[in-house]
């Protein structure tokens, strides 16, 4: 896995406008988000998120929402506004460092449903996003093009095999055992003579007896090629090596993971 950095500071405008019915506010407890925006930094999403006397704090908040991955940092500044009512939150420089919402006190919320207070206008709220973003030092990952088993590994819907090891189960796909075991593969195929040709079997389980459940899953995570350095320690890398030899799984007693050099 190889890594991308670029240094450069990138910057736009966001705006938007998000309506509120009075009846939302009224009946809904807790939170209230508007829809998502992409900003024109690639990988930037924003929204508002708007909270009224959560937790009995007679209280309103609005918040800008910020969704971002590869950015390291973000400056922001802006305001959030409900011109009708002659109310704005201000926010001249707050650092996003991760994705998370920022704001302050729109109102008070007993003030919210006042009609002389005018934050509804015949039953909707305006709120009105201007603002700026800042976003400096990308860092993106460039990412090794994933393997078949990786992406079997993440596919727990297909997986039509369970292995039982002291009375637990790991749920693995039967084409994994085969392509890296020899002895699993003759395990789960029989010879239909009248056809003269090998089918896989109707068998959906294996029942393990004389190893530890960690062994076995240490070496079907090899097999769906995760990184098992961690796992392995002088204790159990015997062990280990051990089943990988005793199914004919070369390319992991091939590997040296072996007690001399477990590490």
């Amino acid at each position: 896995m190889s890594f991308l950095e670029t240094k450069f500071v990138s910057e736009c405008q966001i705006r938007m406008k998000w309506r509120i019915k009075e009846d939302d506010v009224r009946n809904v407890q807790g939170s209230l988000s508007s829809d998502k925006f992409s900003s024109n930094i690639p990988g930037v999403k924003y929204w508002l998120m708007f909270y009224s006397n959560v937790n009995e704090q007679n209280v309103a908040f609005v918040y800008l929402c910020l969704d971002f991955i590869t950015i390291k940092e973000i400056s922001a500044a802006f305001t959030i506004s409900v011109k009708s009512a002659f109310a704005k939150v201000i926010i001249s420089n707050q650092i996003y460092v991760k994705p998370i919402g920022w704001g302050n006190r729109l109102c008070f919320s007993d003030e919210l449903l006042k009609p002389e207070k005018k934050f509804f206008v015949n039953g909707i709220m305006e709120l009105e996003l201007e603002g700026t973003l800042k976003a400096q030092e990308i860092k993106c990952k460039i990412d090794e093009p994933l393997s078949l088993a990786k992406i079997l590994w993440e596919n727990d819907e297909h997986k039509n095999l369970t292995i039982t090891v002291e009375k637990k189960e790991l749920k693995v796909h039967k084409w994994i055992l085969f392509a890296n075991s020899s002895v699993f593969e003759s395990q789960l195929k029989v010879k239909k003579t009248f056809k003269k040709k090998s089918n896989i079997t109707a068998k959906k389980t294996i029942n393990i007896t004389d190893f530890c459940y960690e062994t076995v899953k240490t070496a079907i995570d090899f097999m769906y090629e995760q990184n098992i350095k961690e796992q392995i320690t002088e204790e159990n890398a015997h062990e280990l090596i051990g089943f990988a030899k005793k199914y004919d799984i070369k390319s992991l007693y091939c590997s040296g993971y072996d007690s001399k050099n477990f590490d």
